[in-house]
């Protein structure tokens, strides 16, 4: 099993969110739905914002848009919305990684 802190492994976390909660997959933390539209993964790997790219899509369900929030370096809130703009739920899937060390020209 790899080390999910080494710079080698850039891997935090990821989850496969239903519309309704519970996480259907999860992997590098634990996502819950916490209310309508507003969903939490809280990582195995604390993570600074500046340090990681969050990359998150809707599932299935036309119109939805979806929000992800640094909440804390082990909390991201993933926030899911209608067409109109009000919270709905909403199936999604996403990812965290840490970015790659070093610098790029």
């Amino acid at each position: 099993m790899s080390d999910t802190t080494s710079p080698d492994n850039n891997f935090i976390a990821a989850m496969v969110m239903v519309a309704a909660g519970p996480a259907a997959r999860q992997r590098g933390g634990v996502g819950v739905r916490t209310g309508v539209g507003v969903y939490t993964l809280t990582t195995d790997v604390p993570i600074n914002v500046n340090d990681c790219v969050v990359s998150s899509t809707p599932q299935s369900v036309a119109g939805i848009h979806l929000s992800v929030d640094h909440t804390s370096d082990t909390v991201k809130t993933f926030r899911t919305f209608d067409a109109a703009g009000l919270a709905a739920d909403a199936a999604f899937s996403c990812r965290i990684d840490r970015l790659s060390w070093g610098t790029y020209e």
